[in-house]
């Protein structure tokens, strides 16, 4: 089973639908058990589970505010999450992205 499988079998809960959670909770932990595997083997090179989150993530081309940790905010475009894991933001204005490793990240809404 993929990640695209449990993706569906986690909808079908949420509306109301059977599911064997027995087996959902097996299949849900093989699966992170082969992504930590291949992610172990290449002594935690991002490159082996960075493709798939990119393609999951919900923040990237969304309109986010990233609340700094030290106080202050930059507002833009969610473009990318790079291989080191920084979260790539085109602030308003900008020519040039920012990578961001840590902040809180709120999608601002009715703006995308």
């Amino acid at each position: 089973i993929h990640i695209e499988d449990l993706a569906v079998a986690h909808k079908l809960a949420l509306e109301g639908g059977t599911t064997d959670r027995e087996s959902l909770a097996k299949e849900t932990l093989r699966e992170l058990g082969r992504r930590y595997i291949a992610w172990r083997d290449t002594q935690g090179d991002g490159t082996t589970v960075l493709p798939a989150y990119r393609e999951r993530c919900g923040t990237i081309d969304r309109r986010v505010e990233v609340q700094l940790p030290g106080g202050g905010a930059v507002v833009g475009r969610a473009v990318s999450v790079d291989d080191r894991g920084h979260l790539v933001v085109l602030p308003d204005g900008a020519a040039e992205p920012q990578r961001f490793s840590a902040g809180d990240v709120v999608h601002v809404r009715g703006e995308d």
